[in-house]
């Protein structure tokens, strides 16, 4: 059903009036969709409404999750890095929060180990260092609130 669901998004985000049943693309066909060609289906409402439902954890720490995850995957069609985070693993982060884990380490464990590092332990232009700034920007902001 989670495939089908999925189906029904990609059909109705491409402009068809009707979306595909929810069974009628079978999951091994779905299995070849990769996050890149995901990543301008889901917007971040409806990658935070998804995170909240699915795990009953707060709109705010949802909404952060989501727009991080989209700042990333608008870096990646940028070409300023060359790996993005998929809804999978927004999804564990979500997870994660509900188990009890604090957002930002949630954050850093879900999304950190997909990037290089930089040249040094503190360069901030590799990959992991622009998506660490990523990370601080959305963070700070709540701390702020």
């Amino acid at each position: 059903k989670e495939y089908g669901n999925l189906a029904n998004v990609l059909k109705a985000k491409k402009g068809q009036k009707t979306p595909v049943a929810a069974d009628a693309i079978p999951a091994y066909l779905m299995r070849g969709v990769v996050a890149s060609q995901l990543a301008d289906v889901l917007t971040v409402k409806e990658e935070t409404d998804i995170l909240k439902n699915r795990w009953k954890i707060s709109e705010q720490d949802a909404k952060i999750i989501a727009q991080i995850a989209t700042d990333i995957r608008k870096a990646k069609a940028d070409m300023k890095i060359e790996h993005e985070v998929s809804t999978r693993e927004t999804l564990l982060c979500a997870r994660l929060v509900n188990r009890g884990f604090e957002l930002q380490e949630a954050i850093e464990l879900c999304f950190l180990p997909c990037f290089e590092p930089g040249r040094t332990e503190n360069d901030t232009t590799g990959e992991l260092g622009q998506v660490k700034s990523i990370i601080a920007g959305y963070l700070k902001s709540r701390k702020q609130a």
